[in-house]
């Protein structure tokens, strides 16, 4: 970048983040697949009055913009992350730039919609030093002149707010504009401005935040997914024996965006996780080993009481048992011809990808049901509510009855709460048919009237609660346990749904799997109450 001199940043209380359009008016060149593409681009004019609104006018003067220090980013519109500026100038009365967009989905969106002729035109984003304007009142309005100013980002953008001069003012808060509007020829003009703009300083702190954000996640490196269009292209075109064990969206999201098809697929997988995704489920099973230690506690003597001056604190020990729990792999695959791989149609391949990663997603919730099922019996060895109803017999009285024994437990409990209530199909169709006026189980999410009557909304997800308790359906038969999610935990390498791609050259196939290793244990069984039912 061209050196220029550096200023301290100024205080955020004064002044106020602007937005500046003008005509991109370059060059696009390619830098290389994996690389990017540069561009060339008149930034901004300078030494230029402009009109922002009626009676209010602002000029950049020559050498005002100075590169914020640790670089200028190179933005989409204002809001996304798309490359860096890689150098700044001041060429024929404007501040050229030169940049680089990265190679990632959005870097190359942005790159068409540029060749395209839909983005034309650049807009910078700027904050006045404290002394780096001169504010005038004149007979017609107010004139500011900035004459130094940190560069913070540079936006691609498709057209500015005012057409027939192509070079706008884009204020990022619009209250405040319309406050210099409405009071541009008042005569207490800049004092009303001086507090529009110090009433923006959170806007200053957050765009600050922004920036040290995509400094810390090193943006410029697109996310190793990026260069795939979806499943299907990733496994016709991935490299022969790539692993994508350094490279999933767990170790990799905080650097780098990963591609939109990737997100869609994740969220169909959590959608057959419902179990599982109400447990202490996390991303974060050990490196090596085949077990994993955790901690039962046996005994808490633990106590706190009113304490007198002069007299011995209350004291009390907590014990616990140190247990293993074993490291399980799931994986499935597929082979394919060359031919195939080649010669079918993408969305084929597509499909061959997401049916394994659900596949994977319902066996990963089948091994944490049948976990849960287990622990729930041996919790009603010990403890639990209800008891005098059977399952088909349960009425809105004995339900309530339940609930309300439910909460007292828990209120008596020194550590748990309750998150939510586990219960079977069966037991859930019982529920449902209670009440004849109001229902009792109600569906989340739809329209409100509806979900008081208690009716399904086919369109969206069944989200139940009951009394207000979250309820979260779990196959099998006739089972119900009220449960802190801290009770049973799950830890999975996040790795799911890529894994590995390899060749057969002699057999002109390609072997694709999917593979992940994860451990589930229960280290607090007394935060599982289950609500047991009369037999006969």
């Amino acid at each position: 970048m061209t050196p220029m001199a550096k200023t301290e940043h100024p205080a955020a209380t004064l002044n106020q983040i602007r937005k500046r359009s003008g005509p991109l008016t370059s060059r696009l060149a390619d830098a290389g697949t994996g690389v990017g593409w540069e561009i060339t681009a008149r930034a901004v004019p300078l030494d230029t009055p402009t009109e922002i609104a009626p009676g209010f006018v602002e000029t950049i003067h020559s050498g005002a913009l100075v590169p914020r220090e640790g670089g200028v980013k190179l933005f989409s519109e204002h809001r996304d992350v798309i490359g860096v500026i890689t150098d700044t100038r001041e060429e024929d009365g404007a501040l050229m730039i030169d940049a680089r967009i990265s190679d990632t989905q959005l870097g190359r969106d942005v790159r068409q919609l540029i060749a395209d002729g839909a983005l034309t035109q650049m807009s910078i984003g700027f904050l006045p030093a404290d002394d780096g304007q001169t504010v005038t009142r004149t007979e017609t309005g107010i004139d500011v002149a900035v004459t130094r100013a940190i560069l913070y980002e540079v936006s691609v953008v498709p057209f500015p707010a005012y057409e027939d001069t192509a070079i706008t003012d884009q204020r990022s808060n619009n209250t405040a504009i319309e406050e210099m509007k409405v009071n541009a020829m008042a005569e207490t003009a800049i004092d009303r401005l001086d507090d529009a703009i110090g009433g923006i300083s959170a806007d200053v702190r957050a765009l600050r935040d922004r920036i040290d954000r995509v400094e810390t996640a090193q943006v410029t490196e697109p996310h190793p997914l990026a260069q795939y269009r979806s499943y299907g292209d990733y496994i016709k075109n991935a490299p022969n024996g790539l692993d994508f064990r350094d490279v999933t969206v767990t170790k990799v999201g905080q650097s780098a965006q990963p591609p939109a098809w990737l997100g869609r697929l994740q969220a169909k997988m959590e959608a057959k996780k419902r179990v599982t995704n109400a447990l202490a489920y996390t991303h974060d099973v050990p490196m090596q080993g085949q077990t994993v230690q955790y901690s039962v506690y046996k005994e808490d003597s633990l106590t706190v009481a009113e304490y007198t001056e002069g007299t011995q604190v209350a004291t009390g020990s907590l014990t616990d048992e140190l247990k293993t729990a074993k490291v399980t792999s799931f994986a499935g695959g597929t082979s394919l011809t060359r031919a195939t791989i080649n010669r079918a149609d993408p969305a084929f391949l597509d499909d061959i990808g997401q049916r394994l990663a659900i596949k994977h997603a319902k066996a990963f919730e089948a091994w944490n049901v049948q976990f849960v099922r287990e622990q729930i019996v041996a919790a009603a060895a010990k403890h639990s509510v209800g008891g005098t109803t059977k399952a088909s017999e349960i009425t809105a009285t004995s339900l309530r009855n339940v609930i309300i024994d439910a909460q007292k437990a828990y209120d008596d409990s020194d550590q748990y709460s309750i998150d939510g209530l586990f219960l079977t199909w069966d037991l859930i169709k019982v529920v449902a048919a209670l009440g004849e006026e109001k229902r009792l189980l109600r569906w989340v999410g739809s329209d409100t009237a509806v979900a008081n009557e208690g009716k399904i909304d086919p369109t969206k997800p069944i989200s139940l609660n009951l009394y207000g308790v979250p309820v979260v359906p779990i196959p099998g038969e006739t089972l119900a346990c009220f449960y802190d999610k801290r009770a049973i935990v799950v830890r999975d390498d996040g790795e799911a749904p890529l894994r590995l791609q390899q060749d057969q050259v002699l057999d002109l196939r390609r072997d694709t799997a999917i593979y992940s290793e994860c451990v589930h244990y229960c280290p607090f069984p007394g935060a599982l109450l289950p609500w047991t039912f009369k037999q006969g």
